[in-house]
């Protein structure tokens, strides 16, 4: 999606953005209210508003004759909201999340286990997909390790997360999909199996 956005920012300098992304943020709407006091003329005032975005990626600023400006941005994509306040990217970019309510997987830890965790998202998210669980929210317990909560049951997968957990996650979700079942609770910690309850 490209958003091409035109104001005049004084009498005379003119000011075009091109966002590669939509807007979802409230700082993205601020940036823009942020240009209008601009003086264009001055490159490094503005290449320093813009690098003071947390939400931005990468931009490029083109001068054009007549005092026009166009802005080329892409903003970071989202792909955890953290601790509710941050956003964060799967390069490990942190950035607040104040905006619309995106429909992402929550995620409350510390940041050394996001980090952790963001090596598997893609992963988890995939089957997850494919066996019609939504992730809701992702938290690291002390003592008990990762559990994921779904729109129809909480996984509880423990401290370490390789490539057996991800076959044992997708056994679990197989066999609770193929058997028609609505575990309350998938339990993979079981080193011989994986245990379900239907309890509250």
């Amino acid at each position: 999606m490209s958003l091409l956005i035109l104001f005049a920012c004084g009498a005379e300098d003119k000011i075009i953005i091109n966002f590669n992304e939509e807007i979802y943020l409230n700082s993205q709407l601020e940036f823009i209210k942020d240009l209008s006091s601009l003086n264009l003329t001055n490159n490094s005032e503005l290449r320093d508003l813009l690098d003071n975005q947390d939400w931005i990626k990468q931009y490029l600023v083109k001068n054009y004759p007549l005092n026009a400006t166009m802005l080329v941005i892409q903003s970071r994509k989202p792909i955890l909201n953290w601790e509710k306040i941050y956003l964060i990217d799967d390069n490990l970019r942190v950035f607040h999340a104040a905006g619309n309510d995106l429909l992402l997987p929550k995620i409350v830890a510390p940041f050394d286990k996001v980090a952790e965790w963001i090596l598997w998202h893609e992963s988890f998210l995939d089957i997850s997909k494919k066996y019609q669980f939504l992730l809701q929210e992702i938290k690291f317990v002390y003592g008990g390790g990762w559990e994921i909560s779904s729109d129809r049951s909480v996984i509880k997968i423990g401290n370490k997360i390789n490539e057996e957990v991800i076959q044992k996650y997708q056994e679990a979700l197989n066999y609770v999909f193929r058997m028609n079942l609505n575990p309350s609770i998938i339990d993979l910690r079981n080193i011989n199996g994986i245990a379900l309850s239907h309890g509250k």
